[in-house]
């Protein structure tokens, strides 16, 4: 397939100026190209007019739409900045995002009152005064989007994106998801984080092919969207796909549908397997960060449960007290990796930072990720010895045990097999001893005993005596970011201070039993003796 290789996203949309084709479809309403350019020239004049000269971030606080996407290209053509802010986050939190990034102006689709102009989009004038400024000529090495990490385990960081980078990116999805102008992309997921933005719409963007959209993700109306834009591709993050296949099968056979690839990360083997059947169509799973340092892929031909090779770079597992690479699992006559289980180590891009182009205004972060000329991911994983990467969690998310450390990651996903269990958090909690303490959150539709969930697990071997939780929590729902990620932080504060049941275990020999309002005061008291911050 030939793939153009224009230098600026700009060039992307200016390329699509004359394209009678459809460009973009939301709801009963479709956009040629060419309308979607010419709109997008218009919004970008009055950009100009505003902000003459060019790199000024310009703060996008819109659900999935065509405001969206004429934004998008208003700030490409104009030579401006986007901030792709967070529509989920909270008035405060996104206070401080737009101080943060130095954003000047926001483009919003909703009431919203900040210390910077705010402009509707859906009732704003873009006509100009005048012959505006022209547009200062971009490069392939302008910044074009700040686009924010998920926030799932810290604050968010605004990540740089130059026109080179997602260009760059683009051109490989292009090629690895089979995308040309007769094809369909469904976007379900927010087009503000980066999996969306630099998996499928630029990409679509870059060949002429069609965008379909709704404001949100929906799982009950997935497949009817589907079958509605005929798509052809499709995002997702997570759990996502699990969350489409809990929904009804739809009266015409799914696996008959116009869907030939859904791309994305972090999905189960057994959703892929099971979404790959139920659509007819291929799970291209990747690994990879809002940073874009490191991109992993698995196949069919990577084992179960792995995240498969790296695709670009030396990437490697790394002890990041020595900075020695940790020894490679080597499979027994069993098949098994043996008692002790393998080294586990944070994944680093040892011959530089790839893609990665640094954050806004946080030096500190820098030099957290860039050590030695090497990219430190913050994700921990250990590695097979046909070089396939398993993820084990983040690099502060681990938990110490009873003098050992152990990976909340692990714990989840033994735990979210279970049919009983529908979502679960696993996190450290404060324990009157040295270390920490297990807690985990989950949601269980059915009903579940503590005492004999886990003593099932231990006993079929999936998980050890030493990962059983102290503390359980069931819940009615866990919160989760626009990307159907799973928040434990705000959970992780509260830890037994709920109106949920909570069952914990006085020591590890214990057996589960009713947390009390007595025994949650006991607890606090005798983690403040130690001296020990209450906050998990």
């Amino acid at each position: 397939m030939s793939v153009p290789d224009p230098r600026t996203v700009a060039d992307l949309f200016r390329a699509r100026a004359d394209d009678p084709a459809p460009g973009l479809v939301v709801g009963e309403r479709t956009w040629s190209w060419r309308e979607v350019v010419a709109e997008c020239d218009r919004r970008a004049e009055w950009l100009r007019e505003w902000g003459p000269g060019g790199g000024r971030n310009v703060g996008l606080l819109l659900d999935n739409g065509p405001d969206y996407l004429f934004s998008l290209g208003a700030v490409a053509l104009s030579g401006h900045v986007a901030v792709a802010l967070n529509s989920t986050r909270s008035s405060i939190e996104l206070a401080g995002d737009l101080a943060h990034t130095d954003v000047a102006l926001v483009f919003a689709d909703r009431p919203f009152t900040a210390d910077v102009p705010v402009v509707d989009v859906e009732t704003a004038d873009w006509s100009v005064a005048g012959e505006p400024p022209t547009a200062p000529r971009t490069t392939a090495d302008d910044l074009l989007v700040l686009m924010f990490t998920s926030g799932s385990t810290a604050r968010p960081k605004a990540v740089r994106h130059s026109h080179r980078h997602l260009v760059r990116r683009a051109t490989g999805l292009v090629v690895d998801a089979g995308l040309d102008a007769d094809s369909t992309v469904y976007l379900a997921m927010p087009m503000f984080h980066a999996g969306t933005m630099a998996g499928l719409l630029v990409p679509a963007i870059m060949v002429g092919a069609t965008i379909a959209t709704r404001p949100r993700f929906s799982a009950s109306n997935f497949a009817v969207d589907v079958r509605r834009f005929g798509a052809t591709h499709t995002t997702f993050v997570g759990r996502t796909l699990h969350y489409i296949l809990a929904q009804d099968p739809e009266p015409e056979p799914e696996a008959g549908s116009s869907l030939r690839v859904a791309i994305g990360n972090g999905a189960a083997d057994a959703d892929i397997a099971a979404f790959a059947a139920r659509f007819g169509c291929r799970v291209v799973d990747v690994y990879g960060t809002t940073e874009g340092a490191i991109s992993l892929r698995r196949g069919p031909d990577n084992p179960p449960g792995s995240l498969g090779i790296a695709v670009a770079g030396d990437v490697r597992i790394l002890d990041p007290r020595t900075g020695r690479e940790c020894p490679r699992a080597v499979r027994g006559p069993d098949g098994e990796f043996g008692t002790l289980g393998p080294e586990v180590g944070e994944m680093v891009r040892v011959d530089g930072p790839g893609n990665f182009e640094g954050y806004w205004n946080n030096p500190e972060a820098d030099a957290e990720r860039l050590r030695d000329g090497r990219y430190w991911s913050g994700d921990l994983a250990w590695r097979d010895e046909a070089g396939n990467f398993y993820f084990a969690g983040r690099a502060g998310g681990m938990v110490r045990v009873d003098g050992e450390n152990l990976s909340p990651h692990r714990i989840e996903t033994a735990v979210g097999d279970r049919p009983e269990v529908g979502d679960c958090v696993v996190f450290a909690v404060p324990d009157p001893g040295s270390d920490d303490a297990l807690m985990i959150v989950l949601t269980a539709p059915g009903g579940l005993d503590p005492a004999t969930f886990f003593d099932g697990l231990v006993a079929e071997g999936a998980l050890s005596r030493k990962e059983v939780p102290r503390f359980v929590r069931v819940t009615a729902a866990i919160p989760r970011t626009a990307t159907q990620k799973l928040l434990g932080r705000g959970l992780q504060g509260e830890r037994w201070h709920t109106t949920d049941p909570v069952w914990w275990r006085p020591d590890t020999r214990a057996a589960f039993r009713p947390l009390t309002a007595a025994d949650a005061a006991a607890l606090d008291e005798a983690i403040r003796r130690t001296g020990r911050p209450l906050a998990g």
